[in-house]
């Protein structure tokens, strides 16, 4: 009769939980069929909508009066990321806290058109690339995992097996296919699909879980991160070290972000009741305008700009925006 050593009932422990916890990656076609009679899949962007999808038109945004339709996910938790197709806007892909990624069509009629499933836990982000035929998912299950988005393919699963910190965030580089930043736990690590074994670079300087990244500048060569440290950080791509350092006694943690459509701004989620507009213009980062009017405090409330670049929308706790 053979007695197991500690080591070896730590490793069939560690065993055990892998194989309960793995899931397979596999991706499945719910629409109702997958190409067109000239064999063109949802990837296609439509040609018969009132405006010109594919075109980005200088348009003028107006706040909407009514909702105009309500996507059923079914028994589901909560709604953690939604995502829409780069440019034309035509597909929109979400995420919630029960590990389901879904597909959806916007524009015609509106149904479910693929699920992708790998994750064991909620789907913190999501992120299209520039080109939108693939995205990354960031979960809680502390992996990161490349999808392409016409097949449902599983393609590379980024960081190390063992990760203990979550991705809360994840960046395509813009104009880039390859690279991307994730906010892991307090680093921020850079990774390129092609080497998805280990991070190319990490920067290292927040001190608690990094919530937002931002790429801006004429050619995104830097970006800004915040922290639940309360801090905003200034980067060179490629530069471990920070540029800039914003952060005050009476900072609050920054949740979510968007960049402005000239780049000349980024809006930030604060979770102090507050949406800031921060000048990436000028020599100065500093906050030039701020809004105020809804409650955001302990909830990660998400913030965008419209296409045309005159209005913000911000959520709020309590069920509006």
């Amino acid at each position: 009769m053979s007695v197991k050593t500690e080591q070896e009932e730590e490793a069939q422990a560690i065993t055990n939980t892998n194989e309960v916890n793995h899931v397979a990656e596999t991706s499945d076609f719910l629409g109702p069929q997958q190409s067109d009679y000239q064999g063109r899949t949802y990837m296609h962007i439509p040609r018969d909508q009132p405006t010109d999808l594919s075109h980005d038109p200088d348009i003028k945004n107006f706040v909407p009066k009514k909702y105009i339709h309500t996507w059923q996910c079914g028994p589901s938790k909560a709604i953690t990321s939604l995502k829409l197709f780069p440019n034309s806007g035509h597909l929109l892909l979400s995420a919630s806290a029960d590990s389901k990624i879904l597909l959806w069509d916007v524009y015609r009629q509106k149904e479910l058109l693929r699920a992708y499933r790998g994750h064991t836990n909620g789907i913190t982000d999501l992120d299209f690339s520039s080109e939108g035929t693939a995205f990354l998912s960031a979960s809680h299950d502390g992996s990161i995992k490349h999808w392409d988005v016409e097949t449902g393919l599983y393609t590379a699963r980024f960081g190390n097996p063992d990760l203990k910190n979550t991705p809360y965030v994840v960046r395509h580089k813009p104009n880039s296919s390859h690279e991307f930043l994730a906010g892991v736990g307090s680093s921020i690590l850079q990774f390129d699909t092609r080497t998805p074994k280990s991070p190319v670079l990490e920067y290292e300087y927040h001190t608690k879980a990094v919530n937002t990244l931002c790429f801006y500048g004429s050619n995104n060569e830097q970006f800004a991160s915040t922290s639940d440290d309360g801090s905003i950080r200034l980067w060179e791509y490629g530069t471990p070290v920070p540029d800039k350092l914003i952060a005050s006694p009476d900072m609050f943690a920054i949740t979510r972000s968007a960049v402005h459509r000239s780049g000349k701004y980024i809006c930030y989620q604060c979770s102090d009741n507050k949406i800031e507009a921060y000048s990436t213009s000028e020599r100065k980062f500093r906050p030039k305008k701020s809004f105020r009017g809804h409650q955001t405090v302990g909830y990660a409330v998400d913030v965008v700009c419209s296409p045309g670049g005159r209005i913000v929308a911000g959520g709020d706790s309590r069920g509006f925006l």
